[in-house]
């Protein structure tokens, strides 16, 4: 069986405990917080940890930020745009590098 979570990100670096294959539907800000909804497996019990990133139009970030930050979305937020990235995970050695923690919003 399916559903759909809201998670609440924080300006910059949010890292979330989601079900496993959780997918990304929609980023919006919502009483003036980020959120991301995700579609989730409500008959996993196997979560992954994965990391978010909102950046700011006009911030700066190193050359190879897209080769390993997936874009998921841009929104306004009055006069100011923010971007949600995913950070890719890339198999090193049996393990995947990462550092997370989180939950859902409901």
């Amino acid at each position: 069986m399916k559903v759909i979570y809201k998670y609440g990100l924080y300006y910059g670096w949010t890292s979330l405990f989601l079900p496993k294959g959780a997918k990304v539907l929609s980023f919006q800000i919502q009483d003036n917080n980020p959120v991301v909804y995700m579609l989730c497996d409500t008959v996993t019990s196997v979560s992954e940890q994965r990391d978010f990133a909102i950046i700011a139009t006009g911030q700066q970030f190193d050359d190879t930020w897209d080769q390993v930050h997936e874009y998921i979305g841009t929104q306004q937020d009055g006069h100011l745009m923010w971007h949600l990235f995913e950070k890719v995970k890339r198999e090193v050695g049996p393990s995947y590098a990462g550092n997370m923690c989180g939950g859902p919003n409901v």
